[in-house]
């Protein structure tokens, strides 16, 4: 993967326009380098009002005292993990994306060059670190949501955690354009009446069962 090649794809920070939304929000997609390209993740604390417990990128919501939706991004990932804005170089916008939950989200792609010694915050349970190549391999799934929509919800079932919703949107999107990602996901129904909506570990349910 080149850095280089992702930068020519991507919007520049510059310039970016305040969608004329409410519930504006924007997310770091940090990516690193060990041994293996990956990405950086944040498990939400449960006690958080908003999308408690879930995996996510470092972000949250915009304040009016942010600059831009990249100062908010960055301001909240030195807020969640404990890490400096210049252990990231910024590489572009990367996508904006509604979720269903009624937010607009603006991610910014940048890569990661600390020493991945995290001092989290009380919004975070753990963070976590993701090699691409493990999304080859892991347990891969997908609902129509709603049902009779071609509306899919994807999820990735990690050892850490579910990862689903807006945040596996954006990686399988990342995955494909960039990592030459050609999985298709197990398309099943949902089998929980409240988010995540799906549970693996819970009967699987498949759209051709009755």
């Amino acid at each position: 993967m080149n850095l280089d090649s992702i930068r020519k794809k991507l919007s520049p920070t510059e310039g970016t326009v305040l969608p004329n939304f409410e519930n504006i929000s924007s997310v770091i997609f940090p990516l690193y380098f060990d041994t293996d390209w990956g990405v950086i993740l944040t498990k939400r604390s449960d006690s958080l009002k908003s999308h408690p417990g879930q995996v996510s990128f470092p972000g949250g919501m915009y304040s009016a005292a942010d600059n831009s939706l990249l100062e908010t991004g960055l301001r909240e990932w030195e807020e969640e993990t404990g890490e400096s804005r210049k252990t990231l170089e910024v590489l572009g916008k990367y996508r904006e994306m509604f979720t269903r939950t009624g937010f607009h989200i603006t991610s910014f792609l940048a890569y990661y060059t600390g020493n991945f010694r995290f001092a989290i915050s009380d919004e975070v349970d753990f963070i976590f670190m993701v090699p691409f190549s493990e999304f080859q391999s892991i347990p891969f799934f997908a609902i129509n949501f709603p049902v009779g929509t071609d509306g899919l919800i994807y999820y990735f079932v990690h050892e850490r955690s579910l990862i689903w919703g807006a945040t596996c949107e954006m990686i399988v999107g990342f995955l494909r354009e960039f990592n030459e990602f050609r999985r298709e996901p197990v398309l099943v129904k949902a089998n929980l009446a409240t988010p995540p909506f799906f549970n693996p570990t819970q009967r699987i349910i498949f759209p051709d069962q009755q």
